[in-house]
């Protein structure tokens, strides 16, 4: 009987696909080791040294119509989608050249601390598709200059 050909079988990777294979494999582990020591076995690096404090004072809002509330944050403001709204507080008597405020948004907004503008943000700049997808961290020099 004449030797059969077995159809289904593969042929046998060649010696430079396994060489890739290996090495693709060796830097993935390589990586995820990276990575757990990274996370468990260094110190942290400290990037901000000063403290953090909560403004917790009461906010006052004007919405589109002319009327002004008050907020507390967190909190939420009694407006409609897309209206136009000025918030405003008294920053504390003495604040010092390193303090920032910081908060989370994605909203289009215009910053200003003693009347000067200090933060021009439009959300309309950003390409990113979503919701909380495209929020940033805004951080905003309260110093006065």
């Amino acid at each position: 009987m004449k030797d059969r050909i077995n159809v289904n079988s593969e042929p046998a990777p060649s010696l430079l696909f396994k060489i890739v294979q290996i090495s693709i494999s060796v830097i993935l582990v390589c990586i995820l080791c990276f990575f757990i020591y990274g996370q468990f076995f260094t110190e942290s690096t400290h990037y901000f040294t000063g403290s953090c404090s909560v403004f917790s004072n009461t906010w006052s809002y004007t919405d589109s119509a002319g009327e002004t509330k008050h907020v507390k944050f967190p909190g939420s403001l009694d407006i409609e989608v897309g209206d136009t709204v000025t918030l405003t507080s008294r920053l504390p008597g003495v604040v010092d050249e390193n303090s920032y405020a910081c908060f989370l948004t994605n909203r289009s907004m215009r910053v200003y601390v003693n009347g000067e503008l200090r933060l021009d943000f439009s959300s309309d700049d950003n390409p990113l598709p979503g919701g909380y997808v495209k929020s940033h961290y805004m951080l905003v020099n309260l110093h006065a200059r």
